[in-house]
């Protein structure tokens, strides 16, 4: 089949060479994976990444010249496996609005209480507020906007929810990434369609682009489990999917899908477009400026390791996953994780060290590995309980050298602590769910600390006398 080839000859060598060389890349172009991204070391970067951060699983999809050219899951993923992609959503709810754009049922710079008549605000310039700031999230709607307090929640009521809720800055002041925008948008989707928000990205969006793997409903496709990092291990997660934040949050996919959809936003794939060119453009022209970046619709329009990009993150609780889009090479790079962080957002940080590998660019460390950080919890945990449990064991046994007065006990003591607990998510911005559900090992050192200090307070109360402070009061 192959020539015959004299031994010990350089040009021989040099022959056998090259037609190994062609026969790798005949295989890989029949697998749709290119050699040229094999040998990036992609791969090798993704699982250095993952000990650095302790990510339980992560996929990848890479797309070079309109077409899938790498793929790949390390631990816990793989390329079909659905996760709930957060604010990812976001192109997805853009994609549904501007279809009913080309379908000539939405105008851009109309108000949006011409299709919700209902949509109303403590602030009477909200009916000023049009589609366009929606989309280009510079509405004047606030980040920290209540929504509704069931985790069930309809869209219809998470959108009611605004009722009372003042504008941070007049309608087109200023970009503002506030959530909220793109519930009203989904919800305008549903009034306009007369469809559910998710029949209309599965039936108009997932479909088309044969996203089997896809959904807006977790009881159809369920997603893998997501985790929490506890004191430097994985572990369980506390977060549950939230049906009424589709548009924003909760809707379902794989790397692979994602892949189909970054390719129908870079026009390229086999499928038929979802968007006419005039609107695509719209969806991809940052229009609100940022820092570092300008707010499209749906996407972020900037950088990414030094290459023109598009770009997005979606961050949940124990779910996180970035797209990058690089149109002028109708390129992309998809990363996805089952595990979240407040300390650092890993995906992003994957996704544009694998621009730069694709660039032949430096891979820069944009954060320091997690698991340090996580050490440094998990030790600073371990020692403030230590200590609070000692100072309680010297109450039981009455031993502490110091007395103080009742009162001083009860405000330092009880009340202070209890007084913090309720501050830390108004000054945070989060519930203690939240804390909770995305960092809960601060939140259970913070309510076990405090729950020994009052109980420490109580035992000195009872004896008559006070000791040493606790810790929480020092």
């Amino acid at each position: 089949m192959f020539p015959r080839l004299a031994p010990n000859t350089g040009v021989n060598d040099k022959i056998l060479r090259m037609m190994v060389r062609l026969a790798i890349l005949l295989t890989l172009a029949m697998t749709g994976v290119a050699a040229a991204d094999d040998g990036l070391g992609i791969d090798d970067y993704v699982r250095r990444k993952m000990r650095d951060h302790l990510i339980p699983g992560t996929a990848v999809v890479v797309i070079r010249d309109g077409a899938v050219v790498h793929r790949n899951g390390f631990g816990e993923l793989a390329p079909d496996s659905p996760i709930i992609i957060g604010s990812l959503s976001k192109a997805f709810t853009a994609t549904a609005l501007l279809q009913l754009v080309d379908a000539g049922r939405v105008r851009l710079d109309a108000p949006v209480v011409t299709y919700l008549p209902d949509f109303a605000m403590a602030d009477p310039d909200a009916r000023k507020i049009t589609v366009r700031q929606l989309l280009n999230q510079n509405s004047g709607i606030p980040s920290s906007a209540a929504r509704a307090a069931s985790n069930d929640a309809s869209l219809a009521e998470h959108v009611a929810a605004l009722r009372d809720v003042p504008l941070e800055t007049r309608p087109g002041e200023r970009h503002i990434y506030s959530s909220p925008n793109y519930q009203v948008l989904g919800r305008l989707v549903e009034v306009v369609s007369g469809q559910p928000f998710g029949s209309y990205v599965e039936s108009h969006i997932f479909r088309p682009l044969q996203m089997s793997r896809s959904a807006a409903d977790a009881g159809r496709v369920a997603p893998v489990p997501g985790h929490n990092i506890w004191w430097g291990v994985s572990g369980p997660t506390a977060y549950r999917w939230e049906p009424g934040r589709l548009p924003t949050a909760s809707l379902i996919a794989s790397a692979d899908d994602m892949g189909k959809f970054a390719l129908a936003q870079l026009g390229a794939g086999t499928a038929r477009p979802l968007l006419s060119a005039e609107s695509l453009a719209e969806a991809h022209r940052g229009a609100a400026k940022s820092e570092g970046f300008s707010y499209a619709m749906g996407w972020r329009d900037g950088t990414t390791a030094g290459v023109p990009s598009l770009w997005h993150g979606g961050a949940l609780p124990s779910y996180r996953g970035a797209v990058v889009l690089l149109p002028q090479s109708r390129s992309a790079v998809i990363v996805f994780a089952n595990s979240s962080s407040l300390f650092a957002d890993h995906t992003r940080e994957i996704a544009a060290g694998i621009v730069g590998l694709l660039h032949g660019k430096p891979v820069r460390n944009v954060f320091r590995p997690l698991r340090y950080t996580y050490l440094a919890i998990a030790i600073g945990a371990a020692l403030l309980v230590m200590l609070q449990v000692r100072t309680l064991v010297r109450a039981l046994r009455g031993t502490e050298r110091k007395r103080h007065a009742t009162a001083k006990v009860v405000l330092l003591d009880i009340v202070l602590p209890l007084a913090v607990l309720l501050m830390v998510p108004r000054f945070v911005r989060v519930s203690w769910r939240g804390i909770f559900e995305s960092a809960p090992d601060l939140a259970v050192t913070a309510a076990v600390t405090v729950a020994l200090t009052i109980v420490t307070a109580v035992v000195r109360l009872r004896r008559g006398r006070a000791g040493v402070k606790p810790l929480l009061s020092s």
